[in-house]
């Protein structure tokens, strides 16, 4: 069985994601060893419809089935790469992210960016992956969790419980 992350929303829905492991396998070796990862998820400005997760993994993968064209339902794993830029340049960013349409990554003065596409959301989730989008969009920041799914495990907490209230009765 094919391994799973989910990305829960604090205001409201869960989305599951297919792990790569055959296009990205070291990237998603070293992402889901260092799960779970929680923060104020943002929408970005330049790549359009896009929404990341700054993180800060203690292990870093380097470049694997790195696209700058993504599309609709992809995850990715972005960091600066040495090797692309002078010390001048590196602000020491790293994000997860997901798109819910169909994008170039580019960053605010660089140009055109390449990330590890290492997990696709299946096209089933697509309308809520949209709706969660726009959301973040419109309404602004909220709070992200990204974590393994693994076998027979549920997707998202179950919801609290309401105690039964006890009433006593009076005998008199």
């Amino acid at each position: 069985m094919a391994k799973r992350i989910a990305l829960s929303f604090a205001r409201g829905g869960t989305l599951t994601a297919d792990l790569l492991e055959v296009k990205a396998p070291f990237t998603c070796d070293l992402i889901s060893r260092q799960l779970p990862a929680k923060g104020p998820v943002f929408h970005a400005r330049w790549t359009g419809r896009e929404c990341f997760l700054p993180v800060k993994l203690q292990e870093k993968p380097d470049r694997e089935n790195a696209q700058f064209v993504m599309s609709r339902g992809e995850v990715m794993y972005w960091r600066e790469f040495e090797r692309d830029y002078g010390p001048h340049e590196m602000v020491g960013t790293e994000v997860i992210a997901f798109f819910y349409g169909p994008e170039y990554l580019r960053g605010e003065w660089r140009g055109y960016e390449r990330a590890n596409v290492f997990a696709q959301i299946p096209q089933a989730k697509w309308e809520l992956m949209e709706e969660i989008g726009t959301r973040i969009w419109r309404e602004g920041s909220e709070e992200m969790e990204v974590r393994l799914i693994r076998p027979g495990w549920r997707t998202a907490p179950k919801p609290p419980r309401k105690k039964a209230s006890r009433v006593r009765k009076k005998i008199g």
